[in-house]
Protein backbone atom coordinates (compact mmCIF):
# COMPACT_ATOMS: atom_id res chain seq x y z
CA UNK A 1 0.00 0.00 0.00
CA UNK A 2 0.92 3.49 -0.58
CA UNK A 3 -0.46 7.00 0.57
CA UNK A 4 0.23 10.47 -0.31
CA UNK A 5 0.60 12.29 2.97
CA UNK A 6 1.39 16.35 3.51
CA UNK A 7 4.79 16.97 5.78
CA UNK A 8 3.96 20.19 7.83
CA UNK A 9 7.99 20.17 8.36
CA UNK A 10 8.58 20.85 4.64
CA UNK A 11 4.39 22.17 3.99
CA UNK A 12 5.01 19.47 0.54
CA UNK A 13 3.50 16.46 -0.01
CA UNK A 14 5.06 13.12 0.11
CA UNK A 15 4.62 9.61 -1.15
CA UNK A 16 5.06 7.23 1.57
CA UNK A 17 5.35 2.83 1.02
CA UNK A 18 3.77 0.78 3.85
CA UNK A 19 6.40 -1.49 5.06
CA UNK A 20 6.28 -4.81 7.33
CA UNK A 21 2.72 -3.87 7.69
CA UNK A 22 2.56 -0.84 9.89
CA UNK A 23 5.23 0.89 9.41
CA UNK A 24 5.11 4.00 6.46
CA UNK A 25 8.65 4.60 4.67
CA UNK A 26 8.99 7.62 2.87
CA UNK A 27 10.16 7.79 -0.50
CA UNK A 28 13.32 9.87 -0.11
CA UNK A 29 14.14 12.59 -2.73
CA UNK A 30 10.38 12.59 -4.12
CA UNK A 31 8.32 15.53 -2.88
CA UNK A 32 5.72 17.82 -4.69
CA UNK A 33 4.10 20.84 -4.20
CA UNK A 34 0.96 20.19 -5.08
CA UNK A 35 -1.49 16.66 -4.26
CA UNK A 36 -2.22 16.95 -8.14
CA UNK A 37 1.30 16.49 -9.09
CA UNK A 38 1.97 13.89 -6.29
CA UNK A 39 -0.97 12.05 -8.22
CA UNK A 40 0.21 12.22 -11.37
CA UNK A 41 3.28 11.10 -10.59
CA UNK A 42 1.87 7.79 -9.44
CA UNK A 43 -0.04 7.52 -11.81
CA UNK A 44 2.82 8.19 -14.23
CA UNK A 45 5.38 5.56 -12.58
CA UNK A 46 2.22 3.02 -12.28
CA UNK A 47 2.04 2.79 -8.07
CA UNK A 48 -1.63 3.72 -8.45
CA UNK A 49 -1.36 -0.07 -10.67
CA UNK A 50 0.71 -1.77 -8.20
CA UNK A 51 -0.38 -0.97 -4.46
CA UNK A 52 -3.39 0.47 -3.01
CA UNK A 53 -4.02 4.02 -2.42
CA UNK A 54 -4.53 4.33 1.61
CA UNK A 55 -4.15 8.43 1.50
CA UNK A 56 -6.51 9.93 4.13
CA UNK A 57 -8.16 11.97 1.23
CA UNK A 58 -11.26 13.08 2.64
CA UNK A 59 -12.84 15.46 -0.84
CA UNK A 60 -11.51 12.46 -2.97
CA UNK A 61 -13.45 9.87 -0.99
CA UNK A 62 -16.43 11.94 -0.57
CA UNK A 63 -16.55 12.43 -4.83
CA UNK A 64 -16.76 8.79 -5.15
CA UNK A 65 -19.18 8.62 -3.24
CA UNK A 66 -21.73 10.93 -4.74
Amino acid sequence: MFRIHFDEQTSRFIIQVLRYGFLWRTVKGLDFATLLAARDYVSEIGLDRLYKDKSADKFDAYMRLA
